[in-house]
């Protein structure tokens, strides 16, 4: 049995960079910072953190491996790959420059760090909810885990934020990346853009949608097949996401109701993707893919500007902490097990 003391020091290296990123958030806008540098200052310790690692993060064995059976091929070799065409051909091409595998896992997810950073600096606002909800809810597992979906949802928050600066050139090209490097990329867009939705959108998203699925059509059918043969890991999966959204929602629409429509939309779909939970992985990815457009679309919801702003703060602070304790929780359900666990956390000079 493992005591509960040696746990705590085992999440150090993920507990200590949390707070220091709440802290630093404080100083940092009493000092007036800008916005990029203050939360590149406040994610040091985080980066460190990732970019150090030896073999530690539930699927950084398996990137590995991906990666190293890569070595073999050319750059625009290979048959249908278990990756996207974008991961696989930056991959191929680290491998090229001399890379180990390792380091090509090391050089995407400091990557990843830099594209969130970039992501969630654009105003205060944006700070504010990433410091408070993404990162204790998603900065490791993207980071350190689901390296595509960091990348494909950072480049897609990006083409999201551009699209509403009528800056369309950037728009077309962080969606193409996002898309190249997770297909889910496609869905969080279209989910955030139902914001706005109109028949323009519609016709847009509807001819995007055809013409990925003609290129697409071998990895889809490949990755549809995969998760087919994937079940959720228990009765309860997809509680945690659930209870996380329910907390948020509740919150947004007491305080201000102004955008209840658009954040019940995706409400109902949190719930239909926990139901698919019960029968598929997939729901279980499809549930934090709505959790992350939730996030990503709060800064611009109206309750951030709402008298009861503080207050509403105040409660998702503590949302965060509560988000971070399941993260936390499944690190310590999954110590020791794997080629590659969270926990115990190891730098990369500790590993074999």
């Amino acid at each position: 049995m493992i005591h509960g003391e040696y746990v705590i020091l085992d999440l150090i290296p993920y507990i200590a960079p949390y707070l220091y990123l709440m802290i630093t958030l404080g100083l940092g806008k009493i000092a007036g910072l800008e916005n990029r540098y203050l939360l590149l200052l406040c994610l040091v310790p985080a980066v460190f953190i990732v970019v150090l690692r030896g073999d530690v993060g539930t699927d950084t064995a398996s990137y590995m491996r991906i990666i190293d059976s890569f070595s073999t091929e050319t750059i625009g070799g290979g048959g249908t790959s278990e990756v996207e065409i974008g991961f696989e051909y930056i991959s191929k091409f680290l491998l090229f420059i001399g890379l180990s595998s390792k380091a090509v896992v090391i050089f995407i997810s400091w990557c990843v760090c830099a594209l969130v950073a970039y992501a969630f600096s654009r105003t205060k606002d944006d700070i504010i909810i990433f410091v408070l909800l993404v990162f204790p809810i998603f900065f490791y597992d993207m980071t350190m885990n689901g390296l595509r979906y960091g990348l494909s949802f950072c480049l897609a928050k990006i083409a999201y934020d551009a699209i509403e600066d009528n800056k369309k050139k950037t728009f077309a090209i962080m969606t193409l990346l996002s898309i190249s490097f997770h297909l889910s990329g496609f869905v969080l867009l279209v989910m955030l853009m139902a914001r706005k939705l109109s028949f323009k959108h519609l016709v847009i998203g509807g001819l995007c949608a055809c013409i990925l699925l003609v290129v697409f059509l071998d990895r889809l059918l490949f990755k549809f097949s995969a998760y087919g043969d994937l079940e959720a890991p228990s009765g309860l999966s997809g509680l945690a996401p659930l209870l996380l959204f329910a907390l948020i929602y509740i919150s947004m629409i007491v305080m201000s109701f102004k955008d209840v429509a658009y954040l019940t939309f995706l409400f109902l779909l949190e719930i239909a993707f926990f139901i698919l939970a019960k029968f598929s992985y997939a729901g279980l990815r499809f549930q934090f893919l709505t959790l992350f457009v939730l996030l990503c679309t709060l800064p611009r919801c109206a309750v951030m500007h709402s008298r009861n702003r503080t207050m509403f703060l105040c409660l998702v602070f503590f949302i965060g902490i509560l988000g971070f304790v399941s993260k936390s929780r499944n690190m310590i359900d999954g110590i020791d097990s794997g080629e590659s666990p969270f926990l115990p956390y190891k730098f990369y000079w500790e590993s074999k």
